[in-house]
């Protein structure tokens, strides 16, 4: 099969991929996501960094001491690559947690 054969059908699958990937991220806007906290945003050092139970990067402005632990958000935009959410809470368990 030739080269530009190849190229051409990859070409196809990543659109479909990415029209896929961003339909998903889609339906999530405005609902509520369980994120683990991974860091400080590598965009932004005034924003934190997790990650939805689907996998996609969330970031919001929250404080440092939720690194390492589940905080509620809520997605309030799409972007090509990630979200961007707004802190909620934390999540059930980690405040039974902290309160313990």
């Amino acid at each position: 099969m030739p080269l530009t054969t190849k190229k051409h059908r990859l070409a196809i699958l990543q659109d479909v991929i990415n029209h896929n990937a961003h339909a998903i991220s889609q339906s999530m806007m405005g609902t509520v996501q369980r994120v683990l906290v991974e860091s400080i945003s590598k965009k932004s050092d005034e924003q934190l960094a997790g990650r939805t139970e689907n996998n996609r990067v969330v970031n919001f402005y929250g404080d440092k001491n939720l690194i390492g632990s589940f905080a509620d958000v809520r997605v309030i935009e799409v972007r090509s690559n990630s979200l961007q959410g707004e802190f909620v809470a934390l999540s059930e368990r980690e405040a039974k947690k902290r309160l313990a």
